[in-house]
């Protein structure tokens, strides 16, 4: 399942997202956010907007906590999001209760499309894609400028966090 969004956030916290994540090369590594679904009710961050918004369309109820990191002019290549130390560690593969992708600013794009076994989605600015975990994904070459905020909602604290 992938749930397509335009116009998820109003244009001052879509800004905000864009500043926060392009400000620092250190945003672009992955973060951990602890938290229960209810903290996120309280909190008024752009990065809580963007779960509250999926909680619409997945139950999170059981989240303890978001990994969150962002891609400004990169280009994953084909993969499924798991617990990366968890796998590395035991061979086991763990995955997220819900993967997120936000789109704070895409301009002048040529191709750069988010693509999956079944689906290719055109990343367009405050555009959010809400999806199944166990859904294989990566993203075409493209120019222009591309940036997108991924978010991992875990029911576990990843042992890389802890």
């Amino acid at each position: 399942m992938i749930v397509i969004i335009d116009d998820v956030l109003p244009e001052d916290k879509r800004i905000g997202v864009k500043d926060y994540f392009s400000s620092s090369p250190k945003v672009r590594t992955n973060h951990w956010h602890s938290g229960t679904f209810n903290n996120f009710l309280t909190d008024n961050s752009p990065l809580s907007d963007l779960v509250k918004y999926a909680a619409r369309f997945i139950d999170i109820r059981n989240m303890v906590g978001c990994e969150y990191w962002g891609h400004y002019q990169s280009k994953p290549n084909w993969h499924i999001d798991i617990d990366e130390k968890l796998q590395i560690k035991t061979g086991e593969i763990s995955l997220p209760l819900c993967v997120i992708v936000y789109y704070p600013i895409i301009e002048n794009l040529v191709s750069g499309n988010f693509v999956t076994e079944t689906e290719i989605i055109v990343p367009k600015t405050n555009r959010m894609l809400i999806m199944s975990p166990s859904i294989r994904h990566m993203v075409e070459d493209y120019s222009g400028v591309r940036m997108s905020v991924a978010v991992n909602i875990w029911d576990y604290v990843l042992e890389e966090f802890k």
